[in-house]
């Protein structure tokens, strides 16, 4: 199940001022190359990457299991001419095979054991076309977190200021979690 960051109609609404467009959409769009082919991207979130796949006239298939965050993925320019899907990456199934599948870094992380990373690839492998790619991406584990994900941002928008604030970072083994606050400024909102 998502965190409420994803599935908040608000929160949802703020996700592409913390994740814009940077060079791993970059990376992603050089991947799939020039010529169109058909793309599934599981963990979509707000659909930037799909957007940017559909621009360059791939057939791309949106995967997320957050309904806030497919909500304005739909809004998003040539947002039409992707299929977009509710559902997780474990449950997903398709009689459709694709030449590359991709899930991005925020996504890849909501696989918190091993039973769920091993079924997220064999859901993987059973849409991926014989000679299809898998492009994906995990955390490194030598970089400091902790200094990485401990910060205060600050987003003015037409409507309100937004205080995003991440804090309180916890180790358990091989697991990093950590408390994700987004606040408007209360004086200059209205919902």
């Amino acid at each position: 199940m998502p965190d409420s960051h994803y599935t908040h109609r608000r929160l949802a609404a703020l996700y592409d001022l913390d994740s814009p467009w940077g060079p791993d959409t970059d990376f992603y769009i050089a991947v799939a190359g020039p010529s169109p082919i058909s793309i599934v991207d599981f963990g979509r979130g707000t659909g930037t990457l799909c957007c940017g796949f559909a621009a360059s006239d791939h057939r791309a298939h949106g995967i997320d299991p957050a309904s806030e965050m497919l909500r304005v993925a739909r809004t998003k320019p040539l947002a039409e001419k992707i299929t977009w899907v509710q559902s997780d990456v474990e449950s997903y199934r398709s009689a459709e095979r694709f030449d590359l599948v991709t899930m991005t870094g925020h996504a890849f992380q909501v696989l918190l054991t091993d039973e769920s990373i091993l079924a997220a690839f064999k859901t993987i492998v059973e849409h991926l076309s014989s000679d299809g790619l898998i492009a994906f991406e995990s955390r490194n584990p030598t970089v400091n977190w902790d200094l990485e994900w401990s910060r205060s941002s600050v987003w003015e928008l037409p409507e309100c200021q937004v205080t995003q604030t991440r804090s309180d970072i916890e180790k358990q083994g091989e697991l990093i979690s950590f408390a994700q606050f987004s606040l408007p400024k209360v004086s200059r909102i209205r919902f």
